[in-house]
């Protein structure tokens, strides 16, 4: 028996490099699997066949998070096809390689806007339209995205922090309010393998694969193993917890 027969998983941010990990993991592991991305509709049905190939049965699905009535059709539709969720993996996340460089006092209106929109509101409206399922059938689990450098600190992305940090609140919060019947917990990745940071200069690269005491960037596959941990009943006793995914940076 595989890990995840017979589960219904809902994933955000399918179209991403962790996103789409975590789907192909989860379908080796027997999942049947909702995915839900904003935009990268060619890298959708890429994904999408990848998991069929694998065996999952599947919905894919364009959602906007930052609008909540469309994050209650999404999810109904999940439920309907389906007829239960037994695990929201809200891995979705806004990037702006821009918005990453610059200092906190230099972020615009429209820009935390933009940020918090999508990383904490939008992950908080997946929250409120799946977790009632959850608590009807008496079961369920929550994975949301952290960062590290909400524990380590950073001098770039200090937006992504405070979004991620509110992402973290809301991990415990969940935890706390809805026991005993779901388990809520977060990962905190450092420096993933990312085309930006393909794409940079190699000097420029290797300062951030020095950051982590293993001195490489995090492989997408190595957070979606740990997502798969968190969303499985390996972790039945794992409540609350932000785990974070970064290759030592932490001890920094």
């Amino acid at each position: 028996m595989r890990l995840f027969d017979g589960t219904v998983v809902v994933i955000t941010g399918a179209t991403g490099g962790i996103g789409g990990a975590t789907a192909k993991l989860l379908a080796r592991e027997g999942a049947k699997l909702v995915l839900g991305y904003r935009s990268g509709t060619d890298r959708a049905k890429e994904i999408t066949k990848a998991c069929e190939d694998l065996g999952a049965e599947t919905l894919s699905r364009r959602v906007d998070v930052t609008d909540q009535e469309d994050v209650q059709e999404f999810i109904g539709e999940s439920h309907k096809t389906f007829g239960r969720i037994d695990c929201l993996a809200a891995v979705h996340g806004f990037w702006s390689s821009d918005i990453w460089e610059k200092r906190m006092v230099d972020i615009t209106e429209d820009e935390w806007g933009a940020v918090l929109d999508n990383d904490l509101k939008g992950t908080f409206h997946l929250c409120k339209s799946a977790v009632p399922y959850m608590v009807e059938q008496k079961k369920g689990s929550v994975v949301l995205m952290c960062s590290s450098p909400v524990f380590s600190g950073h001098d770039r992305g200090g937006l992504f922090s405070v979004a991620k940090s509110g992402v973290g609140a809301l991990v415990k919060s969940l935890a706390l309010e809805y026991k005993p019947y779901v388990r809520a917990n977060a990962v905190a990745p450092g420096n993933v393998r990312t085309k930006w940071l393909d794409g940079l200069p190699s000097e420029e690269r290797a300062q951030y694969e020095m950051e982590s005491p293993l001195q490489r960037l995090i492989e997408p596959e190595e957070v979606a193993t740990v997502i798969a941990f968190l969303a499985s009943d390996f972790a039945s006793a794992v409540n609350g917890q932000i785990v974070v995914v970064d290759g030592g940076t932490v001890m920094r």
